[in-house]
């Protein structure tokens, strides 16, 4: 966890250069703390000087995600698998995209590429396995099923939760489970 000291030294070197890298963890700091506009505004701020920087692009994902704006969590993901092709939580966020929208190859392309990635993760596993018996027709017996009965992201969203060890990044390896 990080310390007071910590946030108010990536705060006085983000306020000092707005093009400070310190914008990432401060975000992350923010997101643990409920602070999601905050990080947001910070991720916004951040990718004007850093277009490129994958953890801000996923970290913005997963607060659209949190802000219930899917669509524009599927854009930031689709941008880190422009430059990150193999990079697993955009995979996982873009066939639980597909699956709500019923596109299943599509679905089961990404969240297949994901389990390659980390086998373990019960997430993209319990997904597969409910593809694994569906085609691409509209599938209305799926919104009966335990994993997406209410919300097929719920369970994306709920992962990625920082309270469960999750992180956006490369600083966190164990699967989510």
């Amino acid at each position: 966890m990080n310390t007071q000291a910590d946030l108010q030294r990536w705060s006085d070197d983000v306020a000092r250069d707005p093009r400070s890298l310190a914008f990432l963890p401060l975000a992350k700091a923010y997101r643990r703390q409920g602070l999601t506009e905050a990080a947001m505004q910070l991720c916004l701020r951040g990718l004007e000087h850093h277009p490129a920087n994958i953890e801000a692009h996923g970290l913005l994902a997963l607060l659209y995600l949190e802000q219930g704006d899917r669509e524009r969590a599927a854009d930031e993901w689709s941008m880190v698998l422009r430059m990150d092709p193999d990079n697993f939580e955009a995979l996982r966020g873009m066939g639980f995209c597909y699956l709500e929208k019923d596109q299943l190859a599509r679905a089961r392309q990404m969240l297949e590429r994901a389990a390659r990635l980390r086998p373990a993760d019960a997430m993209v596993r319990e997904a597969l396995k409910l593809l694994g018996t569906r085609t691409d027709a509209p599938d209305t017996a799926r919104r009966n099923d335990p994993l997406f009965r209410d919300d097929p992201w719920a369970a994306h969203a709920h992962a990625a939760r920082p309270e469960h060890g999750q992180e956006h990044g490369p600083e966190y390896a164990a699967p989510v489970v």
